[in-house]
């Protein structure tokens, strides 16, 4: 009886052996790897820096003169959108809507489509409007 019982021991030790070991070796890391950007359009979203502010996305800037980290929101989207304190210079890619620039609830700047605004002062909200074919 006790040969049977350690056979059964054995035998379950070694299948979750089996099963378990490879499985916890082909789980994903916890956390994404830091040099994967992440996709242009959601909240906080940065395109690289070689593609700069591509067509159907309002960018800002951390710098005066379109430098520094970019903030990118794409078109479609429309509200509220917080880059963060200090952004200074914004570009409006956006085919027929403009958007708006302010600090603590203030505007900046009103921007058309195509527009670029290289220094407008600093600025930590960027706001699209629903509506297309809408200017300043």
């Amino acid at each position: 009886m006790k040969t049977k019982l350690f056979g059964v021991l054995i035998a379950t030790f070694v299948l979750s052996v089996v099963v378990i070991v490879p499985a916890m070796a082909a789980e994903e890391p916890a956390s994404e790897p830091a040099s994967e950007e992440p996709t242009p359009g959601v909240e906080g979203t940065v395109p690289p820096p070689e593609e700069g502010c591509g067509p159907n996305l309002v960018c800002a800037y951390a710098g005066a003169g379109f430098t520094g980290a970019i903030y990118a929101v794409e078109c479609a989207q429309s509200g509220n959108f917080h880059p963060g304190p200090g952004y200074s210079s914004a570009r409006n890619r956006c085919g027929s809507k403009k958007n708006k620039l302010y600090s603590g609830g203030i505007e900046v700047a009103c921007m058309n489509p195509g527009e670029d605004r290289s220094n407008p002062g600093n600025f930590n909200n960027i706001w699209l409007p629903e509506v297309w074919g809408t200017t300043c």
